[in-house]
């Protein structure tokens, strides 16, 4: 899933046919200056909802590993920008730690290879075709078109239509996070 595609997707969901039929970022160029503008719009909408989703409701989980020789991780050691630490662990097994506004301070005195578990913000391209970090099922495309536009109807005072739309955001967004594994029921024999 790529922002064009949730771009495009809420362009369809607002009847923006010049953006919705746009097939890749080379034809942006090719849209005139009021078009160009809600592509722009749409785009600073996306990366919203995307921050929003990230920070709130399913966030952006990776690990790290670490080699120190003391007992503190500066933040800005770190791949992807930190939303929060998760666990930290050493040799396998899970280790205390404290968390500061700049830095993480480790519950074990010495060095050795740590590995931390992290939520992260979303790192935003500008390449529009890039694939963004949501890999499973649960935030997709439609997901994502139903919160753009709502963010763009709201930016551009059209309340009733931010209300309905946010009202389907927000219904497709507790339908992903609650997804549970699939139900099954025990196998049954006749006697």
């Amino acid at each position: 899933m790529t922002i064009l595609e949730a771009v495009k997707q809420s362009a369809f969901n607002l009847q923006l046919e010049n953006i919705a039929n746009i097939n890749s970022e080379s034809e942006v160029g090719g849209l005139n200056d009021s078009d160009k503008l809600e592509f722009d719009n749409l785009i600073r909408c996306a990366h919203q909802v995307l921050k929003e989703i990230a920070a709130e409701y399913v966030p952006l989980v990776t690990n790290q590993s670490f080699n120190l020789t003391n007992n503190e991780i500066d933040f800005k050691d770190f791949c992807k920008p930190i939303l929060e630490v998760i666990r930290v662990s050493f040799n396998g097994k899970r280790i205390p730690f404290v968390s500061f506004h700049d830095r993480i301070e480790l519950g074990i005195k010495g060095g050795g290879n740590f590995t931390v578990e992290y939520a992260y913000d979303i790192d935003f391209n500008h390449d529009l075709n890039a694939e963004l970090d949501y890999k499973s099922k649960k935030v997709s495309v439609r997901l994502l078109g139903f919160g753009i536009a709502a963010e763009y109807c709201l930016i551009n005072g059209m309340n009733d239509e931010a209300i309905l739309w946010d009202r389907r955001y927000k219904d497709a967004l507790g339908a992903a996070v609650s997804q549970r594994k699939e139900k099954k029921v025990k196998v049954r024999r006749w006697l």
